[in-house]
């Protein structure tokens, strides 16, 4: 990614979901046992496990690519969690009721960093067959609420700077569901960012909301371009969040450095 003119942040972002990841070439000789013997190191700050369906591209599905289910590595409190299968390790931070303030990029990313360098090392000494990276993700996942509002697509006309759907009279009522995906090209001509919008509702108050999820993908092969490779990813992310959304609204989530 190029870099960003100008770094802003948002003190009050409504983030629920940050995860920071790499993808590697497929690793067939990396087995169920490795699994245990890999969360022997992390189970002192990740001590609850699950599985989960593994994450399947469609060049995957091309390749006919078929992975062991994917695993979670879970901390106590539940915020925080290491997602690994046999072609990706990300980590994760995510609200809960016991983690509620954000915990920002650079601490993510030391972390991610961390769990990575002691997963290349085992993957190396077990199979004797170093990981080779090929990409990079990080994902933002917000939901966003407005007083107020009652549904979806009214807080989609309070927050979105490019909401196509106006308050004026016309045959059709404003739908009760969407769901929207665009994707833009970076400056650098290799990375992708991908952004979904969504009417959601929340399963504690069972109100509407929307969800506005950004992720930046790109490609990314050693340890020594990962840390410039997911700084650029993140100031172009928190760039496009402030673009994409209304400046009322970057009052409430108190913008900085704008």
């Amino acid at each position: 990614t190029s870099a960003v003119s100008k770094h802003i942040s948002f003190d009050e972002a409504p983030i629920k979901e940050v995860a920071l990841g790499r993808t590697f070439l497929p690793r067939a000789d990396f087995l169920i046992p490795h699994y245990g013997a890999f969360w022997s190191q992390l189970r002192d700050r990740y001590p609850k496990v699950e599985h989960a369906s593994p994450i399947v591209e469609p060049s995957d599905v091309l390749n006919e690519s078929v992975f062991l289910p994917r695993v979670w590595l879970i901390s106590d409190d539940s915020a925080s969690l290491v997602q690994l299968q046999q072609n990706r390790l990300h980590l994760n931070w995510r609200q809960t009721e016991r983690m509620n303030a954000y915990v920002r990029f650079p601490a993510i990313k030391k972390e991610f960093i961390d769990v990575w360098g002691k997963f290349e090392e085992f993957v190396l000494t077990t199979t004797g067959q170093p990981i080779q990276p090929v990409g990079a993700e990080l994902t933002y996942t917000n939901f966003i609420e407005v007083v107020g509002a009652t549904s979806a697509n009214e807080i989609a006309q309070e927050a979105l700077l490019d909401w196509g759907w106006a308050k004026q009279e016309r045959f059709l009522s404003p739908p009760k569901a969407f769901a929207h995906n665009y994707t833009f090209g970076l400056p650098n001509g290799n990375d992708s960012l991908n952004v979904a919008i969504a009417a959601v509702r929340r399963k504690d108050s069972n109100s509407e909301a929307l969800k506005l999820e950004l992720t930046v993908k790109g490609k990314c092969q050693s340890d020594g371009s990962f840390e410039e490779w997911s700084n650029g990813a993140h100031d172009f992310l928190v760039q496009s969040f402030k673009d994409l959304t209304k400046p009322s609204m970057h009052q409430q989530w108190k913008l900085v450095g704008e």
